[in-house]
């Protein structure tokens, strides 16, 4: 099994016990759920019908939990760390973007990466279709799964309205300026050739 220094699992508390993540029992892992319920609790759904609006939206309830796990990411110990939800599609990708934007990639190429994963999960994906009760459920559910690159960009250019930058974001969400500077450090450390 692959050894990570840190491993981050983005679910929440009820998912996380109603399947154990493999490396629950590691002295690595870190449950750090992305979704605050409390600030879910006070969504609203009917402003929120892409999933780019939903993104949007996350961005300003999560922010909290958002700082707590860039945080952990700044603060783990050297070496490679995984980051996961239970798809890896719409928590993973926004952390993702969030530090690959931090890392100076182009919007471009996060919404390639992230287009990637429709591709990548198809066969993830295909049970629950199979299993909506009606056409309504399966289409909404099809919605849901899609990772169009627009839905990740129209987070990040919110995020560019509002803040200015990721690391403004990072900021105004409760990091110092030297973790925002430890996590870049650590987002464009060399890779040592072992690793690649």
């Amino acid at each position: 099994m692959p050894k990570f220094s840190r491993v981050l699992d983005l679910r929440s508390i009820e998912e996380a016990g109603a399947l154990a993540h493999p490396f629950a029992d590691d002295a690595v892992y870190r449950l750090r759920p992305l979704i605050d319920p409390a600030a879910e609790a006070l969504r609203d759904p009917e402003s929120e019908t892409t999933l780019g609006a939903i993104y949007r939206g996350s961005v300003k309830r999560n922010r909290a939990t958002i700082a707590a796990i860039m945080l952990e990411i700044s603060e783990a110990p050297q070496g490679t760390i995984l980051i996961s939800c239970a798809s890896g599609k719409d928590r993973t990708g926004m952390i993702i973007a969030l530090l690959l934007r931090l890392a100076g990639v182009t919007d471009e190429a996060i919404g390639e990466d992230y287009e990637r994963t429709e591709h990548n999960m198809r066969e993830v994906f295909t049970q629950p279709l199979r299993d909506a009760p009606d056409d309504t459920s399966h289409e909404r559910r099809k919605y849901l799964q899609n990772a169009r690159a627009e839905n990740i960009e129209q987070m990040l250019h919110h995020i560019d309205e509002i803040y200015g930058s990721v690391e403004q974001y990072l900021s105004t969400i409760g990091l110092s300026q030297d973790q925002v500077d430890r996590l870049c450090a650590r987002l464009l450390a060399p890779v040592p050739e072992r690793a690649l």
